[in-house]
């Protein structure tokens, strides 16, 4: 997902949803803004839920701007950004699917059940992928190193993980 933010402060990034109490949204906007991403369009429900995303965007340095679901052109959102990040549940992504699957890259947070229908769709479509499993890798990555004071395991703990979820995604280490 970085390569297709290394356009940095000219990259545009689409997030759906404000997640649970904005933990997942604001952790994206987060690592978005690390990366150099400064415009990212969030896509929610109700706005008055994307508060805590907001005041994340203002630490961080990031012009957020808050659209309403019912009254975006998600296809034309997509086909006009770096990466899409869906936070929502598949339930709210998947009438969608083909519009979304306009974006070259999707960080889909969903690990199960897996494949969505949007991340599906944006494969058919030839664009790029990152998945939950991928995220929840990481961040164990992040905790191990934490928790123990040691370099973790990082291909015993994919190839764990792998196997633990049937092997069907290749889940690499960055």
């Amino acid at each position: 997902m970085s390569e297709a933010l290394t356009a940095g402060l000219a990259a545009h990034v689409v997030i759906l949803g404000a997640g649970h109490a904005g933990g997942t949204a604001a952790a994206a906007l987060a690592g978005l803004a690390e990366l150099g991403v400064a415009d990212v369009t969030m896509v929610v429900r109700e706005p008055s839920r994307a508060v805590d995303a907001m005041a994340t965007a203002g630490r961080v340095g990031v012009r957020l701007d808050i659209r309403r679901w019912s009254e975006v052109d998600l296809r034309k959102l997509a086909a006009g950004s770096a990466v899409v990040i869906s936070t929502v549940p598949a339930s709210a992504a998947d009438p969608h699917a083909d519009d979304l699957a306009e974006a070259d890259c999707l960080l889909d947070v969903i690990y199960h059940p897996w494949p969505t229908p949007l991340a599906d769709a944006v494969l058919r479509k030839g664009g790029r992928l990152a998945t939950g499993l991928d995220m929840l890798l990481h961040q164990a990555f992040d905790q191990v190193a934490q928790f123990t004071n040691c370099l973790p395991p990082r291909e015993a703990m994919r190839d764990a993980l792998r196997t633990a979820t049937g092997g069907t995604l290749p889940l690499p280490i960055w």
